[in-house]
C-alpha cells in the first residue's frame, strides 16, 4: 500500500513536532475506511495525524496560559497620594472617564487618563466598569465629540506614563493593572476580573 495522504501534506502536519520520518513510517500502516455512498470514494486517515494535531493544539494552549494569566490580574484606579480622595464609587468613577461629570469629590477637577486602544488593560478596564466593549465606548465617545459635549480622557502611552503623570498632578487619575501600582500613587477604586 502506497502512501494514503500526499506527501506535501504529511510534511505540513509532521514538520511542527520535527517527526517527518517518523510519520512516514506511520504512514505505512493507515487503515482504509470503507467506501461512501457508493462513489467510489474512500477515505483514508492516518491515527498519527490526529495526534499530531492534538500534541500541536496543546503546545498551543500551554504557550496562551500567561496571556490568560497576565489578563485576570485586578485594574485599579490611581491618583496622586496628596489627593483628599481616598474611595470612590463605580457611579463616580464612571461619570468621570465617560465625561459626565469631571469634579472629584474633593472641589478638583479631575485629569483622567486613557491607555493606548491597543491596551489589553484599557479593554479590561472599559469591559468590567460599564460592561461596554470597545466598540460601544467608542462609538460613545464620537457621538460626544461630535456633539462638542465631552472629550474624552487624555492619551497616556504605557501604564509607566500613566503611573508617572498621576504621580507628578493632583489632577490626574489613571488606571493601571495592580501589579504595576507604585508607592507614589495611591488606589481609589478596584475591578477585579470576573
Amino acid at each position: 500500500m502506497k502512501h494514503a495522504m500526499p506527501v506535501s501534506l504529511m510534511k505540513l502536519l509532521a514538520i511542527p513536532l520535527g517527526c517527518q520520518r517518523t510519520a512516514a513510517k506511520w504512514l505505512v500502516i493507515i487503515p482504509t475506511f470503507p467506501r461512501l455512498r457508493g462513489k467510489g470514494q474512500t477515505i483514508r486517515c492516518a491515527s498519527f495525524t490526529l495526534t499530531v494535531l492534538r500534541r500541536y493544539f496543546l503546545v498551543c494552549c500551554f504557550a496562551a496560559i500567561p496571556a490568560v494569566a497576565a489578563a485576570a490580574d485586578d485594574i485599579v484606579v490611581i491618583v496622586n497620594q496628596k489627593t483628599a480622595v481616598n474611595k470612590m464609587s463605580r457611579d463616580e468613577v464612571i461619570n468621570i472617564f465617560l465625561g459626565r461629570n469631571r469634579q472629584l469629590s474633593s472641589g478638583v477637577t479631575a485629569l483622567p487618563l486613557d491607555l493606548p486602544s491597543t491596551s489589553p488593560e484599557r479593554e479590561q478596564f472599559y469591559s468590567r466598569l460599564t460592561g461596554k466593549s470597545m466598540s460601544e465606548i467608542n462609538a460613545y465617545w464620537a457621538r460626544l465629540i461630535f456633539s462638542g459635549r465631552a472629550s474624552p480622557p487624555s492619551l497616556v502611552h504605557s501604564q509607566e506614563e500613566a503611573m508617572q503623570m498621576v504621580a507628578d498632578n493632583r489632577s490626574a487619575m489613571g488606571y493601571v493593572a495592580r501589579s504595576k501600582v507604585a508607592s507614589s500613587v495611591k488606589i481609589i477604586f478596584e475591578l477585579h476580573p470576573e
